[in-house]
């Protein structure tokens, strides 16, 4: 990440609402993850640049860049407090995010083929002797596969 130069701090931070919480990027942000997001001409390489608002506030409130993941406290996309961020690695910003319960699961995945019902039908006939797998699979339009990650609780152990 190439922070912009110091002539644009004042503009970035005139971006930002500051409330006694998070302080809400107001700039452009991105359309689905709503990460703020702040653009700037580079004159070194003619040609924009453009970086995660909380990146950026982290860099300069630090005075130094990330070097790897930059994480909220808050869970706040758009918030660009640096009371609220906070130095991760990938594996450290996944395990914070499942402490937190934000991982998508079961049918709130947007792949999901099945729904918690019929996945607890599937364990239920299978435990009861009831079918086979091969029929399962049919039965639910999924793979064979699957179903034996289902009854074995690979996948879909939240339930």
């Amino acid at each position: 990440m190439i922070l912009p130069p110091k002539r644009l701090h004042k503009r970035f931070w005139s971006k930002a609402e500051k409330t006694s919480a998070c302080w809400i990027w107001r700039g452009g942000r991105h359309s689905i993850q709503q990460y703020g997001l702040f653009s700037w001409w580079d004159a070194g390489y003619h040609d924009s640049r453009t970086a995660r608002a909380h990146r950026i506030a982290f860099a300069l409130t630090k005075g130094r860049l990330p070097k790897g993941f930059v994480a909220h406290t808050c869970d706040n996309p758009p918030c660009i407090n640096p009371a609220h961020l906070f130095e991760t690695t990938a594996v450290g910003n996944m395990a914070d995010r499942d402490r937190k319960g934000r991982q998508a699961k079961g049918e709130r995945v947007n792949t999901a083929k099945l729904t918690e019902t019929q996945v607890l039908e599937i364990r239920g006939r299978f435990e009861a002797g009831e079918t086979n797998r091969c029929r399962l699979a049919g039965d639910y339009e999924v793979s064979n596969v699957m179903i034996g990650l289902i009854i074995r609780r690979k996948n879909w152990k939240h339930i």
